[in-house]
């Protein structure tokens, strides 16, 4: 039953490991400011939230960063690749 309970412990704090965010909070910031700075001026006109506190989901090699916009109940929030390694913008997500 000992046993049992430190695979049972090691498990756990594998899965532990595995879920936690180790993004720095100041990459996270500029890969707001890059997707920020990539948008043109048009669409920068429709975002309806501070570009700091946009949300950004973490991929292996990609930032996608999203900007809610006036537009989003028809086309959705526009969203930027920012690559995690040198900051480049990689595309942009269709919005429909």
């Amino acid at each position: 039953m000992k046993q049992f309970s430190y695979l049972l412990l090691c498990l756990c704090m594998l899965v532990a490991m595995a879920c936690s965010n180790d993004d720095d909070p100041d990459d996270l910031m500029k890969a707001r400011e890059v997707a920020w700075n990539s948008l043109d001026e048009e669409t920068r006109e429709t975002v309806t939230t501070d570009w700091r506190g946009a949300r950004v989901d973490v991929n292996e090699e990609t930032y996608l960063v999203f900007f809610n916009t006036t537009a989003d109940p028809l086309l959705g929030p526009v969203g930027v690749f920012v690559n995690r390694t040198n900051f480049e913008i990689e595309g942009y997500s269709p919005r429909f």
